[in-house]
């Protein structure tokens, strides 16, 4: 079995950012070396810039009503050259017709949920919304299930410039 915490792989210093206090106590029993906040993409003010080589974003774009929040955050904590990592559930335009055909659409999206996915994104869709806001896309990777209906996929960022405001 592989390593199951950042640290493990060798990473001097992992911080974790979760809004919830429940969520905190449940990272801490997996990586208790780890450090934790309780932080929501949308306190960006109140954290130090530049300070971190990597960010790593899983599963979560999907569920901000405001996702430039979560983007501009990694963008100003990172430092030059640093490495954003997005994962997100992968929505392509083969899966999406598979869905619709099946007659699955309203499951798949589940409206009516409490923290259902706000957000649906696409290779080109998240790599677009990414280069607007500073960083270049220098790795796609389809994961789970077969190729063109992935369940997730993974964009790997590294930040470029300043975020372009549209």
């Amino acid at each position: 079995m592989g390593s199951t915490s950042l640290s493990d792989g060798g990473f001097r210093t992992v911080v974790g950012l979760e809004p919830s206090e429940s969520g905190i106590r449940h990272a801490r029993q997996l990586a208790p070396e780890a450090e934790f906040h309780r932080f929501s993409v949308y306190d960006a003010d109140s954290i130090e810039t530049g300070r971190f080589d990597i960010a790593i974003s899983a599963e979560v774009i999907e569920h901000l009503y405001h996702p430039r929040a979560l983007v501009d955050l990694a963008w100003r904590t990172l430092r030059d050259g640093g490495i954003f990592i997005v994962t997100t559930p992968y929505h392509g335009w083969l899966k999406n017709v598979l869905i619709a055909a099946a007659g699955k659409w309203d499951h798949h999206h589940q409206p009516w949920g409490e923290g259902s996915h706000i957000k649906f994104w696409s290779r080109p869709s998240l790599t677009a919304f990414l280069e607007a806001r500073g960083f270049i896309v220098v790795e796609f990777v389809g994961v789970g299930r077969v190729r063109w209906l992935w369940k997730s996929m993974i964009l790997v960022a590294r930040k470029n410039r300043p975020p372009v405001n549209p």
